[in-house]
């Protein structure tokens, strides 16, 4: 049996860390330089394609695992709702400062807990209100919608955010528990 300190790496992981931090900026930056030349669904295939380069050599050891039929439902749906989150992501990208698609984003863990409050009744007291309303107030802050115009790039980019937090919580809504309510 092999030492749990051998199993332990951690300069591999922030080496790993360092890499996707910069694969991330890299990304932002050849989407932010191509601009509107290459559209966002192909975009977004390209990303996927990259990915896949990575994510096929662990594919025979899932397919071993023999997740039950709901298990690849779950994975379909997260799936279609990630690639769409991901192709509004890259239309907005094109279109939107980074400062303004961030303040967006930054918007995904609040929704989850909306989202979390609404449909799995997790409690919801005056200070994860609080949470909201100054998160809801700070992206209202960068936005500035009535001053100037809140764009399709804009709308592209809440879709996005809606689409990454609602990916985000399937494995919860699609357990049994969930549904047995």
């Amino acid at each position: 049996m092999s030492d749990p300190a051998d199993q332990s790496r951690p300069t591999m992981g922030i080496l790993w860390m360092l890499l996707s931090g910069f694969a991330f900026v890299g990304v932002n930056g050849v989407v932010k330089h191509l601009g509107t030349e290459l559209p966002a669904a192909q975009s977004a295939f390209l990303r996927f394609a990259f990915g896949a380069v990575f994510f096929l050599p662990m594919l025979p050891g899932l397919m071993r695992r023999g997740f039950p039929a709901p298990v690849w439902w779950l994975f379909g749906w997260r799936g279609i709702l990630h690639v769409t989150a991901v192709v509004f992501w890259f239309y907005a990208m094109a279109r939107v400062p980074v400062a303004e698609m961030s303040a967006i984003a930054f918007l995904n863990p609040v929704l989850v807990l909306v989202i979390a409050a609404v449909l799995l009744g997790e409690r919801f007291g005056p200070r994860r209100a609080g949470v909201v309303v100054a998160a809801l107030l700070g992206a209202l802050m960068v936005l500035r919608p009535g001053f100037r115009e809140v764009s399709d790039g804009h709308m592209a980019q809440i879709a996005a955010t809606v689409c990454f937090a609602s990916s985000g919580l399937i494995p919860t809504i699609g357990t049994p528990d969930f549904w047995q309510q």
